[in-house]
């Protein structure tokens, strides 16, 4: 049993990678090829790329997620976290980024940003999950 999941999860990333060729470019996923290739695989290509495991709550944000990819105004703005990084669209494409950190709490709701200490901005870390290989451009 374990040899045949063992071999089910190598199908499943050598699928990942064969996609990642066709529908991603350094962090940018064409939703035009996503669409193509299926939900399904879609998911296993985005948990691949955003999230080691996409089990529990992680698989239902990402489902949730590519379901506002795939269903939004082509004027909207996305943004789905899932783990390590986040899923932002724009122009017909789905962009990989980074998780950013929440903007220091001196920065005003209104847009207008106030002073911050250098201090408090030494404390910014900009978190990138493991990316697999195959994605590095």
């Amino acid at each position: 049993m374990r040899r045949h999941l063992a071999e089910a999860s190598l199908i499943l990333d050598e699928l990942a990678e064969a996609d990642a060729k066709r529908a991603l470019t350094g962090n940018k996923l064409v939703l035009a090829e996503l669409r193509r290739i299926g939900v399904a695989r879609t998911k296993n290509l985005c948990a691949g790329c955003c999230c080691s495991t996409a089990s529990g709550a992680e698989a239902e944000r990402l489902a949730e997620g590519l379901r506002q990819l795939f269903q939004a105004r082509d004027d909207a703005s996305v943004r789905v976290v899932l783990g390590a990084c986040e899923l932002r669209r724009y122009a017909g494409c789905a962009y990989v980024l980074p998780l950013l950190p929440d903007p220091p709490r001196n920065c005003g709701a209104s847009g207008t940003a106030t002073r911050v200490a250098s201090a408090e901005l030494a404390d910014i870390a900009f978190a990138r999950g493991p990316v697999p290989a195959w994605i590095a451009p």
